[in-house]
């Protein structure tokens, strides 16, 4: 294998490409006492007395100085649909951004991705922006390629009765057309639409239609791991913050409780180690990995199937409903992987879990016994393809 295709494989693996979350940095103080407990010979008093004075020094620095306001995500909570959805968030900008840019969480109800409609719209309705797009530029040479073509038909007709003399045609103007025509074909993107009086007076009037939609899992996560684990998001300094703060059983009923956890295994190891996930039901799957960048950059390589092996009655897939997950997802060139998910609790401790749950009313007590819940979750998964003759002889 060449230098560059094994460097170009390397580049492709799930774990060279980190989430968009960062740690806290060690400060100058921890570095200088972890110099001083790796010192195994003596040192000098001067060396000493600096490490003393800096040491002393960002001490009162943190003493003194007072700790940065959260970051606060207010959330507006509405019914949870087949225990998947949804949670919406506020329409705040900065809100919405914040989470989608630093993350990739959530989603527009009016956009295929990021919450995007309100700009796309104002694009639409302010002339002077439109050309700056590519999709404005696809949709201008779409109709440039339209008009050549008229046009050409139209100069192919005038020539043919040139040449026969059905008509008095002039030269002149024959060669008018075909300049015409050359110049058009030169220049496919020169297409002027016709702006309105009334652009300026819409965009002004236009206000942000789309929602803001939060997973059940999204919304675990960020409350769970991201604020809880002290973990920031990209372009975050500070803590984050979910207002109101909802007690888990309110959201999660004590019967959908195992269901929400054997997706939550998932999604969150997934993150954790630096994947990041979407929605993969339009796909045939429970969710989609980028490894790269994320959905702004490029399309997803894998999608994710859970399988359910926590009951007695197991999740096995029969093998018409493998072969037409493959189908699907093969044809979004994707790959298939099958997340197969085990716990080491019976029947009886899951009822002693389930009322436990339904009776706790302390938010943080509540947060603790579901974390201590993922512990009890094993993951196994398993890359699955079709099998294709003409590239298996």
């Amino acid at each position: 294998m060449s230098k560059n295709k094994r460097s170009r494989n390397a580049n492709l693996h799930l774990y060279r490409n980190p989430l968009p979350i960062e740690f806290i940095n060690t400060s100058k103080s921890d570095f200088n006492y972890t110099l001083i407990n790796n010192i195994k010979e003596g040192i000098s008093p001067l060396f000493f007395c600096s490490l003393l004075f800096r040491s002393a020094k960002e001490y009162f620095k943190l003493f003194f100085h007072k700790a940065p306001s959260p970051v606060i995500i207010d959330l507006t909570f509405e019914e949870i649909f087949e225990n998947k959805y949804l949670i919406i968030a506020s329409k705040d900008f900065s809100q919405r951004d914040l989470l989608w840019y630093g993350g990739y969480f959530g989603t527009g109800n009016l956009s295929r991705s990021q919450p995007t409609w309100f700009l796309r719209k104002k694009r639409d309705l302010d002339e002077n922006q439109k050309r700056r797009f590519p999709e404005d530029l696809t949709a201008q040479r779409r109709l440039k390629k339209q008009i050549i073509k008229e046009q050409q038909v139209e100069y192919e007709k005038t020539f043919k009765k040139f040449v026969s003399n059905e008509q008095e045609i002039d030269q002149k103007e024959i060669v008018k057309r075909y300049e015409s025509l050359k110049a058009l074909k030169k220049d496919r993107s020169s297409i002027v639409f016709a702006s309105t009086s009334k652009a300026d007076e819409d965009v002004e009037e236009l206000q942000d239609q789309e929602e803001y939609v939060l997973t059940l899992e999204e919304y675990l996560y960020l409350k769970l791991f991201v604020a809880r684990n002290s973990m920031y998001l990209k372009y975050v300094k500070n803590r984050l913050m979910l207002k109101p703060d909802m007690p888990l059983n309110k959201l999660i009923h004590e019967d959908s409780l195992k269901k929400t956890l054997v997706r939550f295994v998932v999604y969150s190891a997934l993150r954790n180690k630096g994947y990041i996930v979407r929605e993969g039901v339009k796909f045939g799957a429970d969710y989609l990995v980028y490894d790269k960048k994320g959905p702004v950059f490029q399309h997803s390589d894998y999608s994710i199937v859970i399988r359910d092996f926590t009951g007695e009655d197991k999740d096995i897939m029969s093998a018409e409903d493998i072969l037409s997950r493959l189908r699907i997802i093969g044809t979004a060139n994707k790959k298939m992987i099958t997340m197969d998910v085990e716990c080491n609790l019976d029947e009886v401790q899951w009822e002693k879990i389930k009322e436990q749950w339904k009776t706790l009313q302390d938010n943080k007590s509540l947060d603790n016994l579901f974390l201590s819940l993922l512990s009890k979750f094993s993951i196994d998964q398993l890359l699955i393809e079709r099998w294709i003759p003409e590239r298996s002889r």
